[in-house]
């Protein structure tokens, strides 16, 4: 299981992924990110702590260091799943060290996702500073390092997508530069941001005077309209940048979503009057991410028995959520014991009350009720 950079602590040694694994009765072994590799020590021996005064067995949990190793990790037999958070590049390599493995393994990764946000006319109409300052905040949010950040926005066109540019625009001017984690994101996100520009055809429409020292990056609003948008377009560009592509109808609306990579999240904005329209976006959205936010924003994932942190590739090869209660799924094994006599079924099974929650034949039974 590889840590994060962009989520020392939530995706990374001490977070969801550890904590799903422990909860399936898993052992895990980390590897530590190179950007933060004292957090990462720090972190592990945190838990190591833990586990040692709940008298849990040795090497519940392990820490390496250093990208051979993993490698050599994710190659060894005894390693049963993996969890990954990061570049669909780097997801595919490891996919490909499982794939030379004589057995192949769970490989559950949380790769690239663009999040698309769609804004009606109506709703532009109605509160147009309000989407605005919203859109800002969540693009730029952890300068832009989040896994749902919308990083292509629909506006409409005319006035009020006008105001809603304009006041983007604006903020965009005027915001300060924000640093990014390391060398690698810096670079690409210089990369990426002039090959939209240079191969995606997409146009500075807001850019910070230029940030200076360490990783520091300027917001940028980027513009095209809606007909223009190409696969070169779509592109993820991890840091504070968004490309608004304004649209006429919903024709072109149609169009530009079978350019979209799929991702994590969708969002639409919308008025109440406008329920058809709603079920359309909802059913052309619907197939390409594993979320759609209403009237709202992407960024922010709740821990919760309801959600769903996973979209079709290449926003993750699983069905499984990477957050929430369900997550502890991806390292759980089914198996089934029929007609099976009584003292070879673990305690939890038998017949009788027992501690846990059960479900029989469809019903949970809680413990209370035997």
């Amino acid at each position: 299981m590889s840590t994060t950079s962009n989520f020392p602590f939530a995706f990374s040694v001490a977070g969801g992924d550890t904590a799903s694994a422990l909860a399936a009765g898993c052992p895990v072994v980390l590897k530590a990110h190179s950007s933060h590799p004292l957090t990462s020590l720090r972190s592990f021996e945190a838990l190591s702590s833990g586990l040692a005064g709940s008298d849990a067995p040795a090497g519940t949990i392990s820490l390496i260091f250093g990208q051979a190793a993993g490698s050599l990790l994710v190659a060894h037999p005894a390693i049963k799943a993996v969890g990954f958070t990061g570049s669909l590049a780097a997801g595919k390599a490891l996919q490909n060290v499982i794939n030379d493995r004589d057995e192949p393994i769970p490989f559950y990764g949380e790769l690239s996702s663009l999040n698309p946000l769609v804004i009606t006319a109506n709703a532009a109409g109605a509160r147009s500073a309000q989407i605005a300052h919203g859109l800002f905040t969540s693009f730029t949010g952890s300068a832009g390092q989040l896994c749902t950040k919308p990083g292509i926005a629909f506006v409409p066109t005319g006035e009020a997508g006008d105001n809603i540019v304009e006041v983007i625009r604006d903020l965009v001017e005027q915001a300060e530069g924000q640093v990014l984690l390391n060398r690698r994101i810096f670079d690409a996100y210089q990369e990426i941001s002039q090959r939209l520009i240079n191969r995606g055809g997409a146009v500075v429409a807001a850019h910070t005077a230029t940030a200076t020292g360490g990783f520091l990056a300027t917001p940028t609003l980027l513009t095209i309209k809606a007909t223009h948008v190409t696969a070169e377009l779509t592109e993820e560009c991890f840091g504070p940048l968004i490309v608004v592509a304004r649209y006429e109808n919903l024709a072109e609306l149609d169009d530009a979503f079978r350019q979209l990579p799929n991702s994590l999240t969708a969002t639409v904005h919308v008025e109440e009057d406008e329920p058809e329209l709603l079920t359309e976006l909802t059913d052309q959205l619907a197939p390409r991410s594993g979320r759609i936010v209403y009237n709202g924003f992407p960024t922010g994932v709740r821990v919760s028995w309801a959600q769903h942190h996973g979209g079709p590739w290449p926003a993750t090869n699983s069905l499984h959520s990477s957050v929430g209660v369900t997550s502890i799924r991806r390292f759980l094994r089914p198996f089934v014991w029929q007609d099976a006599p009584q003292s070879v079924l673990p305690e939890e099974l038998r017949d009788g009350p027992v501690a846990v929650p059960r479900r029989v034949d469809g019903r949970i039974i809680l413990p209370a009720e035997g």
